[in-house]
């Protein structure tokens, strides 16, 4: 590779880091794995047990599952049968219809029989998938291949699990000593259309996204934008011809930081810029030859902390908002990255691969070592302070899985994982401690996730990837990233 065509792609590499608030640790390269549809599913009371995922590979469709369902619903330590359901007859319902009250058999008969061609029959279905394994904990987790159908096929269709186990109608009928007689015309025209797979314990609805392009070496426009939470009602702040993103808001509420892309995509150069809410241009507060991302505001508002590889390796900075003066905070060969302030603006966190794989680790402002608080053999990524600054979320993305969102304290112990969630993005917790402002990746538009319950509801809508999330002191507002419309 020439240097010129490294400049080039490492310039790339910093404009999403910019627009996004992607960090480039390794097993977590930009561009990664994206579906293209998702199902998330749910059981009869709504509650969300997991996703369904699914990947064009071109002549082949790549699907990934992970749930966890809970203990009393279902058999565990069991197969259950597994298909795609056509969804195709407002007869019966639409979608994923299902009340808890109401018999089990009643439950998602709205999605209808599986996704089929004329003539087809069970075990040769379009819709058939393999069967999913059930742990002791309800756990099942399942990656594979299919050729009968192309995701763009699935959008609106309905992802199935069952009660019981699924024959594939693979009943070897007849009058043989080692076949079996079917007992009636019926059961047979049973076994051929649905495997007998027995009722329907969790459904979701399949969402089709748009399909991931190639890099381009043009960065996208990225524009800042403000929603108000309560009413919806969404303006752009910074908008120019440059690509902005990675927005902070001030702890007093009248400024926010941000990241611009300077100068030509081919320079990879990224500065931070500061600008007021009461009008006036936009401040250059961290310029020069280097890559100055992710700014994050002090509790005091006197300094942020950023990511700068101004001194060959990737390191965390402080620069005073009053005159400027940079400091640096680690100096370390490996990449730290990420940095968060705590809320009493003693300790910071910040994702380092120092100890082989990104994991995420905190140290005091005022000095001292750094302490490494994730373990796991994964990549730990975009760590934040909840508002008690008693716990952190993060996510946790291993090999042939999408991220997880977690909660651990701040001491290291008794994470937690979030299931039903997957946002590989910036997280923003809400002043009050209740919600998380987290990035969906099927619609790639903003959502608030109930930390207590669970529940996810859209926030942003409109055109465009939006990243990045931001809240406003008073909970009242969100300033986000945005590529593409907002």
């Amino acid at each position: 590779m020439t240097s010129g065509v490294r400049g080039v792609v490492a310039a790339v590499v910093a404009a999403a880091a910019l627009a996004a608030g992607t960090l480039l640790l390794p097993g977590a390269p930009a561009g990664a794995d994206r579906p293209i549809a998702t199902a998330r599913l749910r059981l009869a009371d709504g509650e969300s047990i997991g996703r369904v995922r699914f990947y064009d590979r071109g002549e082949k469709t790549k699907v990934s599952v992970r749930i966890e369902v809970p203990r009393g619903v279902t058999a565990l330590q069991d197969f259950h049968g597994f298909h795609v359901h056509a969804n195709d007859n407002p007869a019966n319902g639409q979608g994923c219809e299902a009340d808890p009250a109401a018999p089990p058999s009643s439950w998602f008969v709205s999605a209808d029989g599986h996704l089929e061609a004329p003539g087809e029959t069970h075990g040769g279905h379009k819709g058939d998938l393999q069967t999913l394994y059930l742990l002791a904990n309800g756990e099942a987790t399942a990656t594979f291949y299919v050729d009968r159908f192309e995701v763009h096929e699935l959008a609106g269709r309905a992802v199935i699990l069952h009660a019981n186990r699924d024959n594939y109608g693979n009943v070897p009928l007849g009058t043989a000593p080692e076949e079996y007689t079917a007992n009636s015309p019926a059961a047979v025209t049973r076994t051929a259309d649905t495997g007998n797979a027995g009722g329907r314990v969790a459904c979701g609805v399949v969402e089709v996204g748009s399909r991931t392009g190639e890099p381009s070496t043009r960065p996208p426009d990225g524009d800042i934008w403000v929603i108000d939470v309560s009413t919806g009602v969404t303006r752009p702040l910074v908008s120019t011809p440059r690509l902005e993103g990675a927005p902070d808001w001030s702890p007093e509420g009248r400024r926010l930081a941000f990241g611009r892309l300077e100068a030509e995509v081919e320079s990879g150069n990224t500065d931070i810029w500061v600008t007021d809410f009461s009008g006036g241009e936009p401040l250059r507060l961290v310029g020069g030859p280097a890559r100055d991302l992710t700014p994050d505001w002090s509790p005091d508002g006197r300094r942020i902390a950023f990511s700068s590889d101004r001194r060959d390796s990737e390191d965390i900075w402080f620069v005073d908002v009053a005159d400027g003066t940079l400091t640096q905070m680690t100096d370390h060969p490996a990449r730290d990255q990420y940095p968060r302030f705590s809320p009493d603006g003693r300790h910071l966190v910040f994702v380092s691969d120092r100890a082989g794989s990104p994991d995420v680790w905190i140290t005091e402002v005022d000095g001292g070592p750094p302490r490494q608080l994730t373990f796991a053999p994964d990549v730990e990524i975009y760590p934040a302070f909840s508002p008690d600054g008693r716990s952190l979320a993060y996510l946790s993305q291993g090999p042939g899985r999408p991220p997880e969102l977690w909660l651990i304290g701040v001491d290291g112990r008794a994470p937690r994982r979030l299931l039903g969630i997957e946002s590989p993005n910036r997280l923003a917790w809400s002043p009050d401690g209740t919600h998380l402002a987290v990035r969906e990746e099927v619609d790639r538009k903003l959502h608030l996730l109930n930390v207590e319950t669970g529940e996810v509801t859209p926030l942003t809508r409109g055109d465009g990837d939006h990243f990045y999330p931001t809240w406003s002191p008073d909970g009242g507002q969100l300033a986000y990233a945005v590529i593409g419309s907002g």
